[in-house]
This record gives structure tokens, sequence and C-alpha cells, in this order.
């Protein structure tokens, strides 16, 4: 029964409002996002300038926060669907190199959250963390875009600690519990 509960669970009736508070906190557009196929599927914006971003929209995962965020803690089977669609190059900072992109992902699953700097619009740095179910399975990835000149280091890391607290919430909020670490004598 508790099972069937998780599952009902409406994820955009329970980011929208947090998302609004974040949007209102950074003066940014802030979106919840979700896979598919090999793409990312705009599935609530809030905030101004929603742009290439707007509700509804498909983007690639390759070159976006929410898609990186997403791939970082996907089965290996999303990435190589993602880099056998061909990695374009939609600006001249989109990562186009396999190697590299897994490694961004593998930074990306380190510090928590992923980060896009001009690499889908020319104009938008972006940070984006993934959403749990309650299996652990990635469902979503919540973030913020600014103009990258609104979104300077220090600016980029109070967004990216925000989002990824947002992130843990709705992971919570959707029966994700991040297991115990082993103690010394289970390692």
């Amino acid at each position: 029964m508790g099972q069937a509960y998780l599952g009902s669970l409406d994820l955009p009736a329970l980011a929208e409002p947090e998302l609004r508070r974040l949007a209102e906190r950074t003066g940014g557009i802030c979106v919840l996002g979700v896979p598919e196929q090999d793409r990312i599927r705009v599935q609530l914006t809030t905030g101004r300038g929603r742009g290439s971003l707007a509700t509804g929209s498909l983007v690639p995962s390759y070159c976006t926060a929410w898609g990186k965020a997403v791939l970082s803690v996907a089965p290996a089977a999303w990435i190589d669907r993602a880099i056998a669609t061909g990695l374009q190059p939609l600006t001249p900072r989109t990562i186009t190199d396999p190697t590299e992109l897994r490694g961004e992902l593998d930074r990306t699953r380190q510090r928590g959250f992923a980060l896009d700097d001009r690499e889908h619009d020319p104009h938008l740095r972006a940070v984006a963390a993934p959403v749990l179910s309650h299996t652990g399975m990635v469902v979503a990835a919540v973030g913020v875009a600014l103009d990258h000149h609104r979104m300077p280091p220090v600016v980029l890391r109070e967004n990216a600690r925000a989002t990824a607290e947002l992130a843990r919430s709705l992971s919570a909020a959707m029966g994700w519990s991040r297991p115990p670490r082993p103690t010394s004598r289970e390692a």
C-alpha cells in the first residue's frame, strides 16, 4: 500500500511552490525537467525569461544542467543512448566529446549538482540536481538558470546549494532515503 501511495505522488504539484520560492530568491528561471528518452521534458517552469526552457519543451540531456543531473545518476544505458544520438555543438561551449561528457558526469555525481555554463544557450548559466524516487531511480531534475553575467561563481555556489537542497527535499517527499553508510567493520 505504501508503494502505491509513493507511486501516485504528483511531483510537479510537490515541486511548484518550492520552485516558485527558488525563482523569487534567485531571480532566475527555475525548472523541473523529467527524462524522456535521450532528452529532458521541461515539465514545469517558474520565473521570468523562459525562452527555450518553456513548459513542454524538449531539451538535450548532454548539454543542459537538468540533463546532466539526470545522466549523472542514471543507468549507463541512458548515457550511452545520449552519446549515440550525437553530441551536437549548440554553442561553442557545448561538450561534444563522449569521454569529456563522461568525466563531466562523474564530476556532477561527486559535487551533487550539474552545471551548464552556456552549453545549451550562449547566454545562460544553469545548475541542477537530480530528484530520486522511493526506489532510488532518477525521475527528474530541478534547477535554476540565469544570464551568465548574473551568475558569477559566488552566486553559482549559492544557487547550486539551494538547488541540491530542493532536490533532496523532493526526493525525500518521493520516499527516497539514502542508505546508511557501512561502518568500518562492514566495509
